[in-house]
């Protein structure tokens, strides 16, 4: 299973690994990359129902990660920190590997 809310990086995966990878579907928005999705977001509230359905889906994201038996997840990310946090599994921080 992968989270990710870049979706060039979901294409990535897939392309590498093919029908072997689960993703939930998402709402990928069209933004500025070099600003971010969070600099995107702010004081705009003509977007407050596709900012609602994007925190849907990362709910739906954290709760899967949680729920893997094995984690490999970002160790400088607050939301991977979260899932790791919140899972019964072993859970590695790839960023540590050598």
């Amino acid at each position: 299973f992968l989270a990710t809310d870049n979706a060039d990086i979901e294409k990535r995966f897939i392309d590498e690994v093919g029908g072997n990878l689960i993703t939930n579907s998402k709402e990928f928005p069209e933004f500025n990359k070099d600003k971010g999705i969070h600099y995107w977001a702010i004081n705009d509230d003509s977007k407050t129902h596709l900012l609602r359905k994007i925190f849907e889906e990362s709910i739906d994201d954290l709760w899967m990660l949680s729920m893997c038996d094995q984690l490999f997840y970002q160790g400088n990310s607050t939301f991977s920190q979260l899932a790791a946090l919140l899972s019964k599994g072993v859970c590695l921080d790839w960023q540590k590997f050598e």
